[in-house]
């Protein structure tokens, strides 16, 4: 792992434009098209309503899967970054009122706790409880989508409500979560380990909103680490069940896990967390921890259309080499996921190999998600069909259209990367880099660099 001020970051969010004719059409049909059409869908499933019966105190109807508020928070996260690209007037005012709504909810319980899904059906049984479970209930899931929502809306447009929440909410799970007098929960859907890490980030980077919000980063990286570091010890759980096991990658220590396992989705958000959270505290057996487990999976657990979790029951990784082309589950979040932690890895590891396999996730697996006229969406992915699998309209488990959002939002931030030695050309297309001391631009296939005055040559 390279020192910390020659590690390639991210170029901020706006300061590429993508020029070609794939990405950026794709990117663009993506805002225009599907994020409309995305929220409307969620909109006529009922998610909006779990927000209004929690703000007018009703109980016992909840519309949708438990992890709804989470899909919501994750669709303003994908539409947030799109907004910085593609802006829309009606989708940004769509998402204030949505941020409303949710911060409206988030204080009708006085203590920081925000899960619609319980709150409205089984109040007494947070994190599995008094006869809950908490692989369904994703308590940890939705509180950790709704920190992303918070600092994506933030950084795109200068908004604070949703990151108030997020704040509420986070100061409550951190005052929760932790070595005893707190309590032994770990994840049951990886998301919260990135998440805080960046909510930590942005208020360290501005104290006085820090100040004014109330918020505790140093509690915050500390709760993310204590989610990491508290897996496969179980003998004190808190939650129902205490013992997670494979599925959500909790069958022994985080540092000491080599082999991909389990449910695919939440293992690529958890090895993404491990690589974030490595990338913020130098944390060396984080960094290895997740290299080793990315060389796993792209050496024997990786499709050829760049996606992972072949089977289909518990939608989980397979054996080493298990890669069947029919009946392959390979599910679209799994896929994105996957580019998600390659890109975060990067950063620990510049090494082209890594980005190579980003690379075909986001020719393949990707465009392919989404049908031609961007209102059509897929859940699996196998290589080989017999005619019965097609794109669907909408699904009672609707977690892949915002997983599309997100990665669409993220692109250009893929192309890219600057440290204080230089910077790298990551994806080959048509392009433009607005660096704070140079242009970057690609035109087909040549690179050139046009130095700002004054500016210095990476």
């Amino acid at each position: 792992m390279l020192e910390k001020s020659l590690r390639p970051a991210m170029p901020a969010p706006g300061t590429v434009r993508l020029e070609d004719d794939f990405f950026g059409p794709f990117m663009k049909n993506i805002a225009e098209r599907s994020a409309p059409d995305i929220l409307r869908k969620f909109e006529a499933a009922g998610a909006l309503e779990n927000y209004r019966r929690l703000i007018a105190g009703e109980s016992g109807r909840h519309d949708g899967p438990p992890w709804f508020h989470g899909l919501i928070c994750e669709c303003i996260r994908g539409i947030s970054d799109l907004l910085v690209y593609h802006y829309d007037e009606a989708l940004d005012r769509k998402l204030d009122e949505y941020a409303a709504l949710i911060d409206a909810a988030s204080r009708r319980e006085p203590d920081g706790y925000f899960n619609p899904y319980v709150t409205l059906l089984f109040p007494e049984r947070r994190f599995g409880r008094n006869g809950g479970d908490t692989l369904s209930y994703h308590d940890t899931y939705n509180a950790g989508c709704l920190a992303e929502a918070g600092v994506h809306h933030y950084l795109a447009t200068g908004k604070t409500v949703l990151l108030a929440s997020a704040v509420r909410n986070w100061n409550f799970m951190s005052s929760f979560i932790g070595a005893p007098p707190r309590h032994n929960v770990t994840s049951e859907h990886s998301m919260a380990e990135e998440a805080l890490f960046k909510l930590a980030e942005v208020f360290e980077k501005d104290p006085s909103l820090s100040e004014k919000l109330g918020a505790r980063p140093e509690e915050y990286r500390r709760t993310a680490l204590y989610l990491i570091d508290s897996k496969g010890d179980n003998a004190t759980r808190y939650s129902f069940p205490p013992f997670l096991g494979e599925y959500s990658q909790d069958h022994r220590p985080a540092r000491e896990q080599r082999d991909a396992v389990g449910h695919a989705v939440r293992a690529v958000l958890f090895y993404t967390g491990l690589a974030t959270a490595a990338d913020a505290l130098e944390e060396e057996s984080l960094a290895e921890t997740s290299y080793a487990l990315w060389k796993n999976v792209t050496g024997s657990k990786l499709h050829v259309n760049g996606c992972v979790g072949a089977i289909p029951s518990y939608e989980r990784f397979g054996r080493q080499y298990e890669l069947p082309n029919r009946g392959a589950y390979l599910e679209t979040c799994a896929g994105i996921g996957f580019a998600f932690w390659g890109l975060r890895l990067f950063h620990l590891y510049p090494e082209a190999r890594i980005l190579d396999e980003v690379e075909n996730t986001l020719c393949n697996l990707v465009p392919a998600s989404v049908g031609e006229t961007f209102d059509r969406y897929t859940y699996e992915n196998p290589l080989e069909v017999t005619g019965n699998l097609n794109r669907w309209s909408w699904h009672g488990c609707p977690c892949c259209p915002p997983m599309l959002l997100k990665i669409a939002g993220m692109l250009p931030q893929f192309f890219y990367a600057l440290s204080d030695d230089g910077a790298y050309v990551n994806l080959y297309a048509d392009s433009t880099l607005e660096a704070p001391d140079y242009v970057l631009t690609q035109r087909a296939g040549k690179i050139r660099l046009s130095l700002r005055d004054g500016g210095k040559p990476p």
